[in-house]
């Protein structure tokens, strides 16, 4: 599986439009009914797209491909918990353009969550974190996350932009055996996530 991402992110990127974008993360946590404190959170995403057909002179579809950094940052009595998946998947959206310099995005991303891990800060202290979870396609989290994008930005240039994920990121049906026990870790955790970022090209076929 490693050895198989690392190719496909070989090929694309030298194969399209590459463009680098920092997000920062945000969450709606809660666990039974009560809301958590989430903590932003700063990441990095890779979108390689290239054009895939022009609609009118002024609007273009594009496809493509991104590698994410997602997650999300919360307490919980005292504590600290970090949760990150690094996901690949399809990309697709329209860009269009307004005035002379103007550009502007509508796009949907369809996240393959293929690495997992989970960290645990007692008393928020890095110090003391500890890695509590660490897998290769791990059913703890949603194997696939939908999210819908939105941008505007420069020709050429730097472009701002929002996302919002359709579903959740963990897998609440999840199961596991502790102590002989049947249970469902994150049965009554419902994290929803939306990003706000900034990106810009880094390399132009």
């Amino acid at each position: 599986m490693k050895n198989l991402i690392l190719s496909l992110f070989t090929v694309f990127l030298f194969l399209t439009n590459t463009t680098y974008s920092q997000t920062v993360q945000f969450a709606n946590v809660e666990l039974d009914g009560e809301a958590l404190n989430n903590v932003p959170r700063i990441a990095w995403q890779l979108p390689m797209n290239f054009s895939a057909g022009r609609i009118s002179d002024r609007m273009t579809l594009y496809t493509g491909a991104i590698l994410k950094n997602e997650g999300v940052i919360y307490d919980l009595d005292g504590d600290r918990y970090k949760k990150r998946a690094i996901s690949i998947g399809p990309s697709l959206g329209l860009k269009g353009v307004l005035g002379d310099d103007i550009i502007y995005t509508l796009g949907f991303d369809l996240d393959y969550n293929f690495h997992y891990k989970e960290k645990f800060l007692p008393n928020k202290d890095r110090m003391q974190k500890q890695m509590t979870v660490r897998e290769w396609g791990s059913n703890r989290v949603n194997k696939f996350n939908y999210c819908a994008r939105v941008g505007f930005g420069m020709v050429n240039g730097i472009c701002i932009f929002g996302e919002y994920y359709l579903n959740e990121f963990m897998n609440r049906d999840f199961q596991e055996t502790i102590d002989e026990v049947e249970v469902k870790p994150y049965e009554n955790l419902v994290i929803n996530r939306f990003n706000i970022g900034i990106s810009y090209l880094i390399l132009n076929d």
